[in-house]
């Protein structure tokens, strides 16, 4: 796990809502404070799409929805003159999708991407879902590397915090 704290946080903003730099991350759930709470449940509701749906919107096998589908709410929500007091956003990515790994990709069932807003700063937090508990923290390293190079090659500019 590694925390980034966000130098550039409109700009990361822009990139977040109004660019498809995030659309491949999945959404698991999100917390925004503005002129009320907000509370996001990423996960598909079983049933509402039929399976043609699924295959039709490229759902079929996910568990939460791509941001693609969120980001234009969270906009709309976000979007204004006023600042959100708060907000919290978590992602997900699947071991399929975390085409970087080089280790086995049965030790880790998802790679986490966690976004807090408080107090006028913005702050990443990486994680990794273990299928089994293990000692070995390799996935979590080359997680917290490919998200600092994913930063880095998108120039969102960051420090790491301890």
């Amino acid at each position: 796990m590694v925390v980034l704290k966000i130098l550039d946080v409109g700009d990361f903003m822009k990139k977040l809502l109004c660019s498809e730099l995030f659309d491949s991350f999945l959404f698991m759930e999100g917390v925004l404070q503005n002129r009320m709470t907000y509370t996001f449940d990423g996960h598909l509701i079983p049933g509402y799409f039929s399976a043609e749906e699924l295959e039709q919107e490229g759902l079929a096998g996910l568990s939460y929805l791509p941001f693609s589908m969120v980001r234009p709410k969270l906009f709309e929500l976000i979007r204004g003159k006023r600042t959100p007091g708060y907000f919290k956003f978590s992602f997900f990515i699947s071991p399929e999708q975390a085409k970087f790994a080089q280790f086995p990709s049965e030790m880790a069932h998802g790679y986490l991407l966690h976004l807090r807003f408080q107090e006028q700063s913005l702050v990443a937090t990486t994680g990794v879902s273990y299928q089994t508990f293990t000692v070995d923290k390799s996935p979590d390293h080359a997680w917290d590397e490919a998200v600092s190079q994913f930063f880095h090659a998108h120039s969102i500019p960051f420090e790491k915090q301890s």
